[in-house]
């Protein structure tokens, strides 16, 4: 598992935390010294806890990316409704820059 670290230095001493955990936090007198004890502190935590990881169906525009993957007329359709809006973008610029 990878997990985001600020480590921060103040007054001499360095302090390794984990955003949006303000209680997973570890400080000593090194960078690493921080990292490693900031590691065991979330090793423990993680260990005494039910780690579930949760797989959510997206919705709205997201839910768009993979619908239509297998669909072999999408592709097709997208390419037709992206012609339409170049040719009618071009056609604006040549009104607002006649030649």
């Amino acid at each position: 598992m990878t997990v985001p670290v600020w480590v921060e230095q103040q007054n001499g001493k360095f302090t390794a935390s984990v955003p949006g955990l303000p209680q997973l936090y570890a400080c000593a007198e090194t960078n690493d010294a921080a990292v490693a004890e900031l590691r065991t502190v979330l090793a423990s935590h993680v260990a005494s806890r039910n780690l579930v990881l949760l797989d959510v169906e997206p919705s709205g525009l997201l839910s768009l990316g993979s619908k239509f993957k297998d669909d072999p007329g999408w592709r097709q359709m997208w390419d037709e409704i992206a012609a339409e809006a170049y040719r009618h973008r071009d056609e604006l610029k040549a009104q607002e820059f006649p030649e």
